[in-house]
């Protein structure tokens, strides 16, 4: 039985090589450096001749398209070795693109769906590789998926790190999850909670690392930005739970200080600004008022010296 015409068949471009890099730049913002994760480049139709040598018999019929398992090459030079159902790739698969990248998993009517592995050629470090491993839907990342760096050392050995995994909506990195700020996975920041297209969104902790003033907050983010209320413990042991905007102390919130000393009161730009109660280490307590940071005129003298971070 003759196979049938394969003309329409489709090879979608790999994904773009995502930008790696510390994105912690300023610790007021967490702003992720990977761009390029979602898979929107451009398709290219493949025009094929006949398939290499001579491809399997049909394996079985389904709605009058026989179902093979054939390897094609398109004029690109990006090969598929797999099943189809006619022109469609459909059912298990693998694409060796001409760029070096590569897909092995579930087809679906042409496109990349159900489980499936897509890794490619980092174009700004050519020893490493990005890998992503999970659920696919009409040819994007759609549901549970993990992201990760591939490095090959001078003795050929690889070394695996982590940088998301969670929930994905269609090739953006949306929902509940663990982003990883860091080349180096666990020895750095780490952000466990809701992102919105790969960014802190919603209640979520992250732990800093240990260059940082900071130690863990835990609360909302808006963008990738502290903001809402939330809870910051510092590096120094002290500790400021209450209201934050742009990513620092704004509006209401208590800061223990780890000399025994505690303020509650009005914040602005993460200074104490407005009227505060300043509790002594001994428990006596005075309510003043506060001009960037510094005690105005008040009957009593504390005399404390403390720092916020």
């Amino acid at each position: 039985m003759p196979s049938p015409s394969l003309s329409a068949v489709t090879f979608h471009q790999s994904l773009d090589p995502l930008v790696l890099g510390s994105p912690i730049a300023d610790q007021n913002a967490i702003q992720p450096q990977i761009d390029g994760i979602s898979p929107e480049t451009s398709v290219q139709q493949a025009s094929l001749g006949s398939p290499l040598d001579a491809p399997s018999e049909s394996l079985f019929v389904i709605s009058q398209h026989e179902v093979t398992k054939r390897t094609i090459i398109d004029l690109e030079g990006n090969t598929f070795e797999g099943y189809t159902i006619g022109p469609m790739m459909h059912g298990h698969g693998t694409i060796h693109y001409a760029n070096g990248a590569r897909y092995e998993g579930n087809f679906v009517n042409n496109q990349r769906s159900g489980y499936g592995v897509h890794e490619n050629q980092n174009k700004h470090q050519p020893r490493e590789r990005l890998r992503y491993s999970g659920s696919w839907l009409k040819d994007r990342q759609h549901g549970h998926g993990v992201f990760e760096k591939i490095q090959l050392n001078k003795q050929a050995q690889k070394q695996i790190t982590t940088l998301y995994e969670g929930a994905w909506v269609m090739g953006k990195m949306t929902g509940q999850g663990t982003r990883y700020f860091s080349d180096s996975g666990d020895s750095g920041p780490r952000y466990v909670g809701e992102v919105i297209d790969g960014q802190p969104h919603g209640q979520g902790e992250m732990v800093y690392d240990h260059s940082s003033s900071f130690r863990v907050y835990n609360g909302t983010w808006q963008q990738g930005i502290r903001s809402g209320t939330g809870t910051m413990k510092y590096a120094n042991k002290n500790e400021y739970s209450g209201e934050w905007q742009e990513g620092q102390p704004n509006g209401k919130g208590k800061m223990k200080y780890a000399d025994g000393f505690s303020y509650e009161g009005e914040w602005l730009n993460g200074k104490r600004h407005g009227q505060g109660i300043l509790m002594l280490a001994d428990g006596k307590a005075s309510q003043d008022e506060w001009v960037d940071d510094q005690l105005q005129a008040s009957e009593q003298q504390t005399g404390c010296g403390c720092q916020i971070s």
